[in-house]
């Protein structure tokens, strides 16, 4: 290519900007900046034209942090460090370490004092986990309050972070594909006309990102297909791999990820490929050389690629466990898409979803969310319509965090079949939505007859045990509905025994979520024993949303007794849970007086916080309470 593509961006309804010496004005203006767009977009090279530009221009001096250099001892570190006069310098002394060029903190400050300085922070969704990437962001916020007058701060990311994050300071930037005009004049560049009229238009649109209008030109090929064929293609044709290279560079970047890092030594990368192979790679780029020695894949999109290839050949990965670790726990859960595109059939999509589901709802609704094209080819129209209906669901959940911010989530999706799940009123409206495609698949009609049942239906013993299958959809869908039904002291007894029949975490899960629904003492009692002794984290946190919906549902002393309980075992929950249960108290339907009753649980666990990352996830916390309590509508966290 000729020269820098034109990439644009804009925040909000702004007029659209293409001189990187305008993002540079923005930062200097506005101090605060997040600069948001899909993989391949440009993001990386934009912060580095835009560094130059700043040198070039004198308006700052740039500082450079590469997150792809962050690792789990980074972490560690940041979450360890206690609340002090000194605490921002040091989690700043822990970021610098990813530094392009190698600067200490006392450094930092010295140029603080020379003038304006810009701290241009590459990758954030690139780090171990989307809890990670909250810390840093918070953290850079943070010493951004230090230096109010002489330090800006431009951030590049992908994703929408959660509530631990305080993003009402911070302007988000969007970056726009590229024109039609501009991709059409870097075709016209390389390719004749012939060649450019076989590209179709969803060619055309994944050539709108930068990464990969590069990759048609280096292959000499602009009908990509798709994402994932452009890069096989690039791996055999290009670099000449083998099937047999291409499977160990695959397994390779799995177990990096399984590892929970971007990089690694070149004897590991000798594990998986041959000598010559992997010092090849190392040779032309493919592979980069950091200056600890350590290698990485030249671009995150390609270390995705590769993952995920892995992932969709190998079924025994398709659990929690992978999906945590190859998703750095859920921060860059695009690569799931990629996974589904390269199955061989809609049948396989079908159960690499349903895995994917029971890992965590919102990602297979998401994946399945995101593709048009997908039902006949990746998955079926029946996934597609049950997780709708899994969606509808969270929009009647009664926790706020939940609820709205699912509704919003929805509403953004592009596959319109996700659309009428966001408007669901009420139960009825879920299984009217159930019925909107025809099918006789065994398991779609079990499953939609199971949503129908009436409150007072036979037959609850039998239906009961299908939530102590191995199937999750049956399993779920079971201890969603079980909520609505009109269950008795048997039937509850039945639940409790089968809580305690099993060490499976996803039966045990799905009991205490229904029992909340069922004000019972012999149910509290067994949801405090399920929070005081149960080792998985998800259990333990759905008998807190359990127990909180049981003492909203209570009399006053039952309410009391239950949020004494809560507030003794504070100590007892680890720092996530005690976020978590700070969050389950945010209700969209609360009784009488619920503030002034959880106030002081909130205000308890905050104060308890010693640790400076806890300490600034509470402070956002307590200030959206504040608003809650004041009958102020809180906008709940993006998913």
């Amino acid at each position: 290519m000729a020269g820098p593509l034109a990439v644009e961006w804009q925040a909000g309804d702004d007029a659209r900007m293409s001189d990187p010496s305008e993002i540079i004005d923005e930062c200097l203006a506005r101090r605060r900046i997040i600069l948001r767009g899909p993989a391949g977009a440009g993001k990386s090279v934009l912060l580095r034209r835009a560094a130059l530009q700043s040198i070039r221009s004198g308006a700052a001096i740039p500082v450079i942090l590469d997150l792809s250099h962050w690792k789990p001892a980074h972490s560690q570190a940041m979450s360890e460090i206690s609340e002090s006069a000194e605490a921002r310098s040091q989690q700043f002394a822990v970021m610098a370490r990813t530094s392009v060029v190698p600067i200490n903190p006392s450094t930092f400050e010295e140029f603080l004092e020379l003038g304006e300085v810009v701290l241009f922070v590459d990758g954030l969704n690139e780090v171990a986990s989307q809890a990670t990437s909250v810390i840093i962001l918070n953290a850079i916020d943070a010493y951004l309050q230090q230096h109010p007058l002489s330090l800006s701060a431009l951030v590049a990311d992908r994703v929408h972070h959660d509530g631990g994050t305080d993003l009402w300071p911070w302007t988000e930037l969007q970056l726009h594909p590229l024109t039609v005009d501009t991709v059409e004049a870097v075709l016209s560049e390389h390719f004749s006309a012939e060649v450019r009229a076989a590209v179709s238009d969803a060619d055309r649109a994944l050539l709108g990102r930068p990464f990969f209008l590069e990759q048609a030109i280096s292959t000499g090929r602009p009908a990509l297909g798709s994402a994932e064929s452009s890069l096989e293609l690039f791996y055999t044709d290009q670099e000449r791999l083998t099937e047999g290279d291409l499977d160990g560079l695959s397994a390779m970047a799995f177990e990096m990820y399984r590892n929970s890092t971007r990089a690694a030594t070149l004897s590991f990368a000798e594990k998986w490929l041959t000598e010559a192979t992997a010092h090849r790679l190392v040779a032309d780029g493919t592979l980069v050389t950091s200056t600890d020695g350590e290698i990485q894949f030249e671009h995150q999109i390609k270390n995705d690629f590769l993952a995920a290839r892995f992932l969709a050949r190998h079924e025994e990965e398709w659990n929690s466990d992978s999906f945590n670790r190859v998703t750095f726990s859920a921060n860059s859960t695009e690569l799931l898409l990629s996974a589904l595109r390269m199955l061989r059939s809609p049948s396989v999509g079908d159960r690499f979803l349903q895995a994917v589901y029971n890992w965590h709802w919102l990602y297979a609704v998401k994946t399945v969310g995101v593709s048009t094209d997908g039902v006949g080819t990746l998955f079926s129209k029946e996934v597609e319509a049950w997780l709708a209906c899994c969606a509808a669901e969270k929009v009647l959940d009664p926790l706020i965090w939940t609820s709205e911010a699912t509704r919003t989530m929805l509403e953004g999706l592009p596959n319109a079949a996700f659309h009428g799940a966001a408007v669901v009123r009420s139960a009825d409206d879920i299984i009217r939505l159930s019925h909107s495609i025809d099918s006789d698949e065994d398991w779609f009609v079990q499953w939609r007859r199971t949503l129908g049942l009436s409150a007072d239906h036979a037959g609850r013993e039998e239906n009961l045990q299908l939530l102590a299958g191995d199937n999750p959809v049956m399993g779920w869908a079971v201890s969603n509905a079980a909520k609505r039904w009109s269950l008795n002291e048997a039937d509850l007894r039945q639940l409790r025994a089968i809580y305690r029949s099993t060490s499976n975490t996803d039966i045990r899960w799905r009991v205490v979520h229904s029992l909340g629904a069922f004000r019972s003492s012999a149910n509290t009692t067994l949801l405090f024993e399920a929070l005081d002794k149960e080792r998985g984290e998800w259990v333990r946190y759905g008998a807190i949303r359990s127990l909180v919906e049981l003492a909203i549902e209570g009399t006053p002393d039952e309410r009391r007794l239950v949020l004494e309980g809560l507030r003794d075992r504070l100590g007892a929950l680890t720092n996530r849970l005690q976020l978590k249960l700070g969050e389950a108290v945010f209700v969209s339907h609360p009784p009488e007086g619920w503030a002034t009753a959880v106030g002081p649980l909130l205000h308890e666990a905050a104060t308890r916080q010693q640790h400076v990352v806890d300490i600034d996830r509470w402070r956002v916390l307590i200030r959206q309470f504040e608003n809650y309590e004041r009958g102020i509508r809180i906008t709940p966290p993006g998913r």
